[in-house]
């Protein structure tokens, strides 16, 4: 009897999810304000621009940092995806994650949910446990960029 039920709900949880269609291309805000530009190069490559508006250390305001997003992305309604942007001064960040349609009851409105890592240089082997950070990111879809 549960396995008929959890059968059944699975059936009416998957189209409302699958049946819309989630496209990376575009502008992309976080909730911090930093900006993610992608352009698909192939139908699993993407490439595009990060403009970074967090500072971390001693770098205080100024302007943003800028970077060069390449990466990969998979085929589907719902791809996944990951990137890769390369600081000056040696630090990379990684994001992996997910395109998702917003269920506002507004179509096209979507969202990429990611987890972040980012590599600073250490300056010895022995520094290498405060060279790395972890954290999520969510980033929605600019909409005259769909």
């Amino acid at each position: 009897m549960f396995r008929g039920i959890t059968i059944s709900l699975l059936l009416c949880w998957i189209p409302a999810s699958a049946g819309q269609l989630c496209n990376l291309t575009g502008m992309w805000l976080n909730d911090l304000g930093s900006a993610l530009q992608i352009y698909p190069s192939s139908t699993t490559d993407i490439q595009g621009s990060f403009t970074s508006v967090v500072k971390l250390g001693e770098r205080g305001p100024g302007s943003p940092l800028k970077g060069r997003v390449s990466g990969v992305m998979s085929s589907g309604p719902l791809p996944t995806f990951g990137f890769s942007v390369s600081w000056e001064k040696g630090s990379t960040t990684s994001w992996v994650g997910q395109c998702f349609p917003l269920m506002d009851g507004h179509p096209g409105h979507q969202m990429l949910k990611t987890l972040w890592l980012l590599r600073s240089p250490a300056e010895a082997s022995e520094d290498i446990w405060q060279s790395t950070r972890i954290g999520e990111d969510t980033f929605y879809k600019v909409p005259d960029t769909m």
